[in-house]
């Protein structure tokens, strides 16, 4: 008797478990949804603002993007995909400045990045480590900055083994191998990022990142020549 007590108690404290999991499943993968339903336009906003919109108004609407990623980011605080492109989006404000104004950006973007892969390592194929690699490889190093080609290159190759086929994580290292003259390098993963499967959710995106690739492996074969 008491033996079947403990069975049919076993069963009901499994199935609690069970039904526990699958709630909060689910209510996780409601959570992701929101956020790449928030994100989505967001991410087109910023390629617009990238690749379309013309220099004297770059940094005015990058500005008020970012605010708008602070609204889902607040929503969503234990989310990694607002937290990469806000940094993604601060480090682009970098590349727009200049001097300290640009240093300050770019310390910015880290934390913010260092934030999202804090939170998931992952997210976004792993994007917040292109983007730290970018940021290592082009801010000056010390004292000035917190440049350094070592862990410039160690966050390109963390992300080419979470995404070895895509477009971004291929271009930026080839990038990376062009602007330290190991062109033979260079080429190859600029060959990968040209040949990566199309971005349909975001073309203006594709498009533009598509042209650097084009004019990265341009010089990389005036280089070879």
């Amino acid at each position: 008797m008491i033996n079947k007590m403990v069975k049919q108690l076993k069963s009901i404290i499994l199935f609690i478990f069970t039904a526990f999991m699958s709630v909060s499943l689910s209510a996780s993968e409601v959570t992701s949804h929101s956020v790449d339903v928030a994100m989505q336009p967001l991410k087109q906003e910023w390629a617009e603002i990238k690749y379309v919109v013309s220099d004297k108004q770059k940094v005015s609407q990058l500005e008020s993007l970012i605010k708008k990623v602070d609204v889902v980011a607040s929503k969503h605080p234990s989310e990694a995909q607002p937290v990469v492109w806000r940094g993604t989006m601060m480090s682009t404000m970098a590349s727009l400045k200049s001097g300290f104004s640009a240093l300050s950006s770019a310390k910015k973007a880290k934390k913010d990045l260092e934030m999202a892969l804090a939170r998931n390592a992952s997210a976004e194929k792993g994007y917040a480590h292109v983007i730290l690699g970018a940021l290592y490889s082009k801010v000056p190093g010390k004292p000035i900055g917190f440049g350094s080609k070592e862990k410039a290159k160690r966050h390109f190759l963390t992300a080419l083994q979470m995404d070895p086929d895509g477009l971004d994580a291929n271009f930026f290292y080839g990038e990376f191998l062009l602007s330290q003259g190991d062109f033979a390098s260079a080429k190859k993963y600029l060959e990968v990022a040209q040949k990566s499967p199309v971005n349909a959710e975001n073309k203006v995106l594709d498009k533009g990142r598509r042209q650097e690739i084009a004019k990265a492996i341009e010089t990389v074969n005036q280089k070879l020549a």
